[in-house]
């Protein structure tokens, strides 16, 4: 699975992977990640020519995922199983 850039806060906080980026331009619109959180499919959004997926990093929050190509179902299934940990660990907080 290659990602890009992670961000949180949405898209106030990023952090860029060194994978080579399709997007050359780089902009947040926080509406926009407000959208991506709304929609009935967390994964593979279009956001210009790449990809965003959406997993809950906590109870109020999102960590969106940008990536060049579509995630597979057992990338999707990685996601979620990343999502699960991190909440059984929030509620043994």
């Amino acid at each position: 699975m290659t990602l890009n850039i992670f961000y949180l806060f949405n898209g106030l906080l990023w952090y860029m992977t060194s994978n080579t980026q399709i997007m050359h331009e780089f902009s947040v619109n926080t509406l926009d990640f407000q959208n991506y959180a709304k929609a009935n499919e967390r994964f593979n959004q279009n956001r210009k020519n790449v990809y965003i997926s959406v997993i809950k990093h906590s109870p109020d929050d999102f960590l969106f995922i940008e990536h060049n190509k579509p995630l597979n179902k057992k990338e999707i299934n990685k996601l979620l199983d990343l999502e699960k940990e991190q909440f059984d660990h929030i509620e043994k907080c």
